[in-house]
């Protein structure tokens, strides 16, 4: 079984931020149905492949997991060629926007850190790049007047990505393979995320990445960033190496297939 997540926790993470009594509630009620379904599904399986240490470490503390792997995340590093980050004061975020972790994040970037960010940068730009944006939100983005752009469903995000001068992950639930922080790392777009958007990525915040939780860290390193071209480039750089020396897709299918070959010969 290749698990992409753990998926009872993204539940419970969406309870944790809910201001909502009732919808706290519903997600908690939805998380032990999903606990318990996915403790029976892992069961039934001989090997667990996990996409990050810290993912493995919790299938094996929370539903006995006895044999698992991890496997990194894989990029396809000619597609995603590199680009210097640009000058002007443009960010962008991509990912699909029918997806709730997303919108809490966005929520999350028009409430709380872009009045911060328009204080120190009034013509800061953001690109959201993902299908099927939620039209309340997008009704609310134009009610406020922000300088943001949503594209709905595109081909190629390296349109939006090369050139960018910070690429923000403001994600405060979800999961998983985090698959869009390398992409943005080959395109050499420097980041700025939350702990929750690079977790179990081994990734080293100020080399790799710029690390921000709250609000007011979160706009204080876009701003860092927005102002020091030395830091994006030095950053750029630092990112799309670590992206090539581990996660290309030749490495990556020579993982999995040993993987394979080990669960094939353990039932025999």
């Amino acid at each position: 079984l290749f698990t992409h997540n753990v998926e009872a926790e993204i539940f419970g993470r969406h309870a944790d931020v809910a201001s909502n009594p009732v919808a706290k509630r519903i997600w908690r009620n939805q998380f032990r149905k999903m606990e318990a379904f996915e403790r029976a599904a892992i069961g039934k399986f001989d090997t667990i492949v996990a996409v990050s240490e810290r993912d493995l470490e919790v299938f094996r503390e929370k539903y006995g997991v006895r044999q698992g792997y991890v496997i990194n995340t894989g990029v396809d590093l000619e597609f995603f060629d590199y680009c210097s980050p640009g000058d002007r004061p443009q960010l962008v975020f991509t990912g699909s926007m029918d997806w709730l972790a997303n919108i809490d994040g966005i929520e999350f970037m028009m409430d709380e850190i872009w009045p911060l960010l328009i204080g120190e940068f009034p013509d800061v730009s953001l690109d959201i790049v993902g299908r099927d944006p939620p039209k309340g939100l997008v009704q609310k983005v134009r009610a406020k007047g922000l300088n943001w752009r949503f594209t709905g469903f595109v081909d190629d995000v390296r349109e939006y990505t090369h050139g960018a001068a910070v690429y923000v992950i403001p994600l405060r639930v979800g999961g998983g393979t985090r698959l869009k922080v390398y992409e943005a790392m080959a395109m050499g777009a420097p980041v700025v995320s939350t702990s929750l958007g690079v977790e179990g990525l081994p990734v080293v915040p100020g080399r790799h990445y710029l690390a921000a939780d709250s609000a007011s860290d979160f706009a204080g390193a876009v701003i860092s960033l927005l102002r020091d071209r030395s830091m994006r480039q030095v950053l750029s750089r630092d990112a799309r190496r670590f992206v090539e020396d581990r996660c290309s897709y030749e490495n990556v299918a020579r993982e999995f297939e040993n993987i394979c070959l080990r669960t094939i010969a353990g039932r025999e």
